[in-house]
């Protein structure tokens, strides 16, 4: 896993690919190779050209898994997918596009709420297989959900900030989105299914299922 983007991102992805496997004995889980790196350079500095590119970094997280004896590599950061072109040239190991799984989970929709740091929505990676499908895309405020990526970040995932995660989805809703998609991993720790009036797409969740059924295959 290429992770630590950011780390209880990382800690969440990994608690649902323990909880997705019907586990009776702990040997019955497969072996997951870890490198939580709060390290790698900051996706949205960088698209916005105010900071280095991340992709060295992944790639070099991506052959280190590599050589460790990694048999598949998954990435829980939607902005980091903006460098998927250097995980997957780094490496021969297949690559689990948490973009691609989550746009299979929307059909459907007509419109989704894209719930997205702005590094995800600039490098339109859910705008354009979205759109290509024919499903509309509404965007939230972008400070807002920098405000709560950050208050989850910093650790603050209690009720102040499940309301405003509830807020924004709220708001995404009223102006027609029929689908919500958490397209950041930070999101799912403050905003959940119960907290939307419409259905709640959870990339972690997605990618998660996908890792596990690659790694029974």
């Amino acid at each position: 896993m290429i992770g630590g983007m950011g780390p209880a991102a990382t800690a969440d992805f990994m608690a649902r690919l323990v909880r997705g496997v019907a586990a009776g004995h702990d040997h019955d889980h497969p072996r997951i190779l870890v490198d939580s790196n709060p390290h790698v350079p900051d996706r949205n500095a960088a698209l916005a050209g105010t900071g280095p590119s991340p992709g060295p970094a992944l790639a070099a997280m991506a052959r280190g898994l590599a050589a460790q004896g990694a048999a598949l590599l998954a990435m829980p950061c939607n902005a980091a997918h903006g460098w998927a072109d250097d995980v997957r040239a780094a490496t021969d190991l297949p690559f689990i596009d948490m973009i691609d799984a989550s746009v299979a989970r929307l059909a459907g929709a007509r419109t989704v709420g894209l719930i997205a740091v702005a590094a995800t929505l600039d490098a339109r990676l859910y705008h354009r297989p979205l759109e290509a499908a024919g499903i509309g895309v509404i965007e939230p405020d972008r400070a807002e959900v920098a405000a709560l990526v950050a208050r989850v970040k910093a650790g603050d995932v209690g009720p102040a900030a499940q309301a405003a995660a509830t807020v924004l989805a709220a708001g995404l809703v009223a102006t027609g989105a029929d689908m919500l998609l958490a397209a950041c991993t930070e999101i799912p720790l403050v905003l959940g299914q119960p907290q939307c009036r419409v259905p709640l797409v959870e990339t972690t969740q997605v990618l998660a299922d996908a890792v596990l059924e690659a790694a029974a295959a």
